[in-house]
Order: structure tokens, then C-alpha cells, then sequence
């Protein structure tokens, strides 16, 4: 049985995720997952190939739970955060400006990652943790509006719409985060990011679906 170590508080397991974090950024600049050895990890992390065993089962694993915590790190936000209709505005924006400026920094990391060479279950990894953040986002800023919305199906929604902004930022050679956080936002539901412009109790949506539906 593996030990998930991608949020340890022991100093020396937090120091080995850290390790083999540098490691892992430094091989994908050279190459894809698919082609990560546990040994290569091991002798760039400076560790024991049956210390990583104790906590991962293969690169893979290894590769998703450290992406996953890098996101978690990178938006910066608690999971069920509540904030300030005038906060959140600039709470969220700020941790797209964050992702964003990661991709851009280790561009070929992300293009590995995220591109067609990339590892299924390390984007899988790395979508789930985006689902988890922006649910919780979606619940804090819905509660600003009465538009009928899930916020578990919002949440998932701005998870992939994010992932796939990630991804052509990545493949990319513009370096203007603050312009892609632009249009990242400018393509989002109105009632997200504290109803982005939407007084609060508006109900949007709800007037538009019944005119589709009518």
C-alpha cells in the first residue's frame, strides 16, 4: 500500500516530494512521461528507488499527484473558500494570473504535459484538481446571484475551459499573462468571479433559458 505524499506535512517526506518535484521539471524539459524512468527520478531527486516506492506505485502516479499538487499550490485558494462580493473579483484573478504565469515559465513542461505526448492519467490528475478548485469556486460565487445553476457542473465546466486555455497558452509564444487571464475570463459565465459585473441577486440566465425555451 503507497503513502500519498502529495500534501505531507513531515518535514523529510515534504522534502522528498520536493526533490523529486525539481527532478521531475527538469527531465520533462528533455522529454515526455511516457518516457520517465523511476530510476532517472530517483538519481535526480538524490533518493532511494524504495523510498519513491513507499509513496508511489510508477511514474505516472507519481507525475499526477504532483501535478495535482502543484495546482493546488499555484490557485493558492482553500477548497471552500468564502468571499466578499467585492474580493472575489480579484481573489480569482489573481490565481489564473499564477497558473498562467506557471505555464508560460516552464512552457515545455506544460507542452508535454498537456500536449498529445502527455500522460492520460497525469491530465486526469491535473483536470481533477482543477474540477475540485473551481467547484468550490462556483459555490462561492453563486451564492451572489439566483441564476440556476450547479455548481458542480460549473465548476467542471471552468476546469475544462481553464485546462484547454492552459494548453494553447503552452503551445504558444506569447508571454502577456495578464492578456491571456483576459481572455481566459472574457470566455466565463457572467455569474462566476463574483458575478463578474452581475449585482448581486440578479438572476441571469433564468430570463434567456425561457426565452430559448419558449
Amino acid at each position: 500500500m503507497h503513502t500519498p505524499m502529495a500534501h505531507s506535512s513531515d518535514p523529510r517526506g515534504r522534502r522528498t516530494r520536493e526533490a523529486l518535484h525539481r527532478a521531475l521539471l527538469a527531465i520533462m524539459e528533455e522529454k515526455p512521461v511516457s518516457q520517465i524512468t523511476v530510476s532517472e527520478l530517483c538519481r535526480g531527486a538524490a533518493i532511494h528507488r524504495t523510498t519513491f516506492y513507499k509513496h508511489y506505485s510508477d511514474v505516472p502516479d507519481f507525475v499526477g499527484q504532483a501535478f495535482a499538487g502543484i495546482v493546488d499550490d499555484l490557485i493558492g485558494v482553500p477548497l471552500n473558500s468564502r468571499f466578499g462580493y467585492d474580493e472575489t473579483p480579484g481573489i480569482y484573478r489573481a490565481a489564473a494570473v499564477r497558473v498562467f504565469t506557471a505555464v508560460v515559465r516552464d512552457r515545455r513542461v506544460y507542452r508535454r504535459l498537456l500536449g498529445p505526448e502527455g500522460d492520460v492519467t497525469s491530465q486526469r490528475a491535473m483536470l481533477n484538481g482543477l474540477v475540485a478548485r473551481f467547484t468550490s469556486a462556483a459555490e462561492n460565487c453563486l451564492r451572489f446571484t439566483s441564476a440556476p445553476i450547479d455548481p458542480r457542473i460549473g465548476g467542471a465546466a471552468i476546469a475544462g475551459a481553464t485546462m484547454m486555455a492552459a494548453e494553447r497558452l503552452a503551445f504558444s509564444d506569447t508571454r502577456d499573462v495578464d492578456a491571456a487571464v483576459d481572455a481566459w475570463l472574457d470566455c466565463l459565465p457572467g455569474w462566476f468571479v463574483g458575478g463578474w459585473g452581475n449585482r448581486p441577486g440578479d438572476a441571469m440566465y433564468s430570463d434567456r433559458r425561457a426565452a430559448l425555451t419558449s
